[in-house]
């Protein structure tokens, strides 16, 4: 897992760099702080994200390695956070 606290292209060339040298099964982002059409998908890994509204705020993204087998369940809480300003 890794907290990037915002991705952007910078992140994004680590991630990739990361992933193609260590070959890492599965890599966890947190504070994405992005839309999910932001992150981009990586040659060999399956992408999943959940990024929050408004997009500024909070939001996970998921890359799995293509030879890990998964079932994606889709899961509604319901539970939103309140910003005050």
């Amino acid at each position: 897992t890794w907290n990037v606290n915002g991705y952007n292209s910078i992140i994004h060339r680590a991630v990739v760099n990361l992933l193609n040298d260590e070959q890492i099964d599965v890599l966890f982002l947190t504070e994405i702080k992005c839309k999910s059409e932001t992150i981009k998908e990586i040659d060999g890994y399956s992408l999943i994200v959940n990024s929050n509204i408004p997009a500024n705020y909070h939001g996970v993204a998921m890359f799995i390695n293509n030879k890990i087998k998964y079932e994606q369940i889709s899961n509604i809480l319901n539970i939103y956070a309140r910003h005050d300003t």
